[in-house]
C-alpha cells in the first residue's frame, strides 16, 4: 500500500541511490527534479545502501521503486525501451480492467442485487394484486351466492 507519508522517506532513498550512481547517468535527470528530491526528502531518515548486496535485493520502499521506475522511463530509457514498457503497462491495465469487468464473483454479486431489486418490485406488484384479488374474490363469492339463491 502506498502512503503519502512514505514519500518523504522514498525521496531520501532515491537521493542516496542517485548520489552513488555514475555521474553521466545522473546528469540526464533535470536539476529541478533533484531540487524537488532535496526539498521534500526527510533529512532525519537514515538510509544506507549496502554495497555488498545486489540492487534487486536492497530493502527499498515501494514508493522508491515507483520513483526509480519513473526516472528510468522518462530520463534513461531508449525510445524502444519506452515503447516496450508502455505496451506492457497498457496490457496490464487492460487485463486489470477486464478482470474487474468480468470477475465471476462480481457478476454474481450484481446478479443478486438485480434479483433483490426485482423481487422488491414484484412484492410491490403482489401487494397491489392482492388488494385487487380481495375485491375480485368478494365479487366471485357474491356471484356464487347468487347462483345458490336462484336454485
Amino acid at each position: 500500500m502506498v502512503r503519502s507519508s512514505n514519500y518523504s522517506l522514498a525521496y531520501k532513498e532515491v537521493y542516496e541511490i542517485l548520489k552513488n550512481m555514475d555521474e553521466d547517468i545522473v546528469r540526464k535527470i533535470p536539476k529541478e527534479f533533484f531540487d524537488m528530491l532535496k526539498s521534500k526528502m526527510d533529512n532525519n531518515y537514515e538510509f544506507v545502501i549496502e554495497k555488498n548486496v545486489d540492487f534487486e535485493e536492497q530493502k527499498l520502499l515501494k514508493e522508491t521503486k515507483v520513483i526509480l521506475a519513473y526516472i528510468f522511463l522518462n530520463y534513461w530509457a531508449t525510445e524502444k525501451q519506452r515503447d516496450q514498457i508502455m505496451k506492457i503497462f497498457n496490457q496490464d491495465i487492460l487485463e486489470e480492467q477486464m478482470q474487474q469487468t468480468y470477475n465471476p464473483d462480481e457478476l454474481f454479486k450484481n446478479r443478486n442485487v438485480r434479483n433483490k431489486s426485482t423481487n422488491t418490485t414484484q412484492q410491490e406488484d403482489v401487494q397491489m394484486i392482492e388488494y385487487k384479488k380481495t375485491n375480485i374474490l368478494a365479487r366471485i363469492f357474491g356471484k356464487i351466492k347468487n347462483l345458490f339463491k336462484k336454485r
